[in-house]
């Protein structure tokens, strides 16, 4: 606010007018923003009308874009309202423009130390044979420079903050379209897995279907010899009956004759049942596979060794012979 409730005069030193939009230049002065646009020459130059320093323009070649100055707007503010009330009442001293040391006003600024100081501060520790000192009328621009360069860092991390947040965003729209992405690609794998664990599993339930079917002829063959051999032992039983009955009544030819038939069918019998037996330890009573749905794949491959192993059909055959 005006120093003690005193209005300011806020005018711009061009048009003598209220400040509009106040801009500052890198020199530290400030001027409306209309003025300034109007100063700036064909080849975009520009010189201070204050201090004649030549001024270069924002990136974007815009009056617009030079920093505006908000402290000054608030002041202008305040005056209005200062005017509007009509309210005068005394001035007084700033407190921060009081030092602190003297109790005295602070008309001047000592670079060196980069504070403000009074008279007394200057005939004692703030010498201006040994200090940079500044008179009152320069503080506002050292200080406007100052500004300046604070506001300049401010919009530079303000830039570089924008820059990071466009960063940031392009990483996470990149990671969302990579999870998509692969989300895919994982779902065509998983659907190729399953077509293909179903074809080996049709495949497979049908090799083991055909081996069931052949086990079922093995072992009904195994039985139809079985079969053979208690017909066979029935009539050596029958051809000793026959023996007991010759020999009861003395008939000697026929009693030899049995004899040796029946020594035959003995031996015949005796040879079908080692074969038949051979073949009944080499037959797999069961499978010899367990399915576990946890270790399918593997499983899958055991059950393929299982189906591809030579059947009892082609073993069978070494009995064949004995009982035919």
């Amino acid at each position: 606010m005006a120093e003690g409730g005193h209005s300011l005069n806020v005018s711009c030193s061009i048009c003598f007018e209220d400040y509009k939009t106040p801009k500052v230049l890198t020199c530290g002065h400030t001027f409306c923003c209309q003025c300034v646009s109007k100063m700036v020459g064909r080849n975009s130059s520009l010189q201070c009308p204050t201090c004649r320093k030549d001024i270069s323009l924002p990136e974007s070649g815009k009056v617009e874009d030079f920093i505006t100055n908000f402290a000054l707007l608030n002041l202008i503010s305040d005056n209005e309202k200062i005017k509007e009330s009509g309210d005068d009442p005394p001035l007084k001293v700033d407190p921060g423009r009081e030092c602190p040391q003297h109790k005295s006003l602070t008309k001047f600024y000592c670079k060196s130390c980069k504070k403000l100081v009074c008279t007394e501060c200057l005939l004692q520790e703030h010498k201006p044979d040994k200090h940079t000192i500044a008179t009152s009328s320069d503080i506002a621009v050292i200080l406007s420079g100052e500004l300046q360069k604070h506001l300049q860092k401010l919009q530079l991390y303000e830039n570089e903050r924008n820059s990071l947040g466009e960063k940031i965003s392009e990483g996470f729209r990149c990671y969302e379209q990579d999870k998509k992405r692969i989300q895919v690609r994982v779902n065509i794998v998983l659907e190729r897995k399953k077509e293909m664990l179903r074809k080996s599993a049709e495949d497979l339930i049908h090799k083991l279907n055909r081996k069931a079917k052949e086990h079922t002829g093995a072992y009904t063959d195994l039985q139809a010899k079985l079969n053979d051999l208690c017909a066979l032992s029935s009539k050596i039983n029958e051809k000793c009956d026959d023996l007991h009955h010759h020999l009861k009544n003395c008939h000697l030819s026929h009693a030899s004759e049995l004899t040796e038939e029946i020594s035959k069918h003995l031996v015949t019998l005796a040879a079908a049942t080692e074969s038949l037996k051979d073949n009944c330890q080499s037959t797999p009573m069961r499978v010899g596979f367990n399915f576990s749905p946890d270790e399918a794949e593997c499983q899958l491959g055991k059950l393929h060794k299982v189906c591809n192993t030579p059947t009892i059909l082609q073993r069978k055959d070494k009995c064949r012979g004995f009982l035919e």
